[in-house]
Formats: structure tokens, sequence, C-alpha cells
């Protein structure tokens, strides 16, 4: 089980000409490039209040998770024969009553 959790990991031990350079380098560069140019043309207020830059990363990166399910359940789903077809059983029903009106759904 942990093997397969650390799987991922292996990406690491890929070698090749120019792959830390990738991986590290140029990802380091352009933090620090955007850092420079947070600090150079934003107020310290812009970035730390309410509302501010760090605020609206934080609620970016909380909505992340969700649709990495989402997808990861869509690419489950989208091979399996067997959720194109009926299901065994009796079909579902739902029933509204909206002002007096009766429907039903299949």
């Amino acid at each position: 089980m942990i093997r397969i959790l650390l799987s991922p990991l292996s990406y690491l031990r890929i070698r090749r000409e120019g792959k830390a350079r990738v991986d590290f380098v140029y990802p380091a560069f352009l933090a620090l490039l955007a850092l420079a140019l947070i600090m150079w043309l934003a107020p310290v207020g812009i970035v730390t209040k309410q509302n501010g830059l760090a605020d609206r990363l934080q609620l970016f990166a909380s909505v992340l998770p969700g649709f990495y399910i989402a997808a990861l359940g869509a690419i489950a789903a989208f091979t399996n024969p067997t959720l194109d077809g009926f299901f065994a059983g009796e079909d579902a029903l739902l029933r509204e009553n909206l002002n007096g009106h009766s429907r039903i759904y299949v």
C-alpha cells in the first residue's frame, strides 16, 4: 500500500539531460520573479489585507481538490461499459409537489 502511494515519487529517479533545469531551476526562477513583481508593484496591503491576493489564492487552492476528485471519477467511469446499461431493480422515482401541481420524475 505504501509503495503504491509513493509511486509518483519515482518520477524523481528519471535521469535526463536538462531535467534538473525543468524540474527545479525554471520553477524557482519563475516563483522568484513573480514574488519580486508582487513586492515591487503591489503595496503590502493589497497582498495581505482581507480579500487581497493571498486570501484569493487560498480560496482558489481550496477549490482545486474537488476538481481533481471529479476528474478522477470521470476518468474511472469513462471506460466502464456497465455504467452505460440499465441497472437491475425498480426505477427510482422523484415526486415533487409544486404549487398544487404534482410531478413524477423517472
